[in-house]
């Protein structure tokens, strides 16, 4: 049996409350499924999982709204990692760079964004 890395339970309970808050930060319908867990990732069938806990600090899924975070992150980072998430499911498809970054500090700082446009 393989060894599986949990979050430290504060880092989780944070950002599971800060997923309540981001999301009506960023005006979204509905909150997206928290995940630290590879095995998570793969059961539901998204792509891209095969160096999730060695190489990726975070990842989103967009059109299935799921994040995956770290589960060896800090506090610190769990935060700065959900935030940048959280960016890519309300911008997407954001490219990272100055805006993704102001949108990102933005989000940290507390500011509310206007709900999407609807696309009729």
């Amino acid at each position: 049996m393989k060894y599986r890395i949990k979050p430290k339970p504060y880092v989780e309970a944070r950002v599971k409350q800060l997923a309540g808050a981001f999301t009506k930060l960023c005006s979204l319908e509905k909150m997206p499924y928290i995940t630290f867990s590879k095995s998570e990732v793969k059961r539901l069938g998204l792509r891209r999982y095969s160096n999730l806990a060695n190489r990726y600090t975070g990842m989103t899924w967009s059109d299935k709204n799921v994040i995956y975070i770290s589960p060896r992150l800090t506090m610190g980072g769990a935060r700065d990692t959900l935030a940048h998430e959280f960016i890519h499911l309300r911008f997407h498809p954001q490219s990272h760079g100055k805006r993704f970054e102001e949108l990102k500090s933005r989000l940290l700082a507390g500011e509310q964004f206007k709900p999407r446009r609807s696309r009729s």
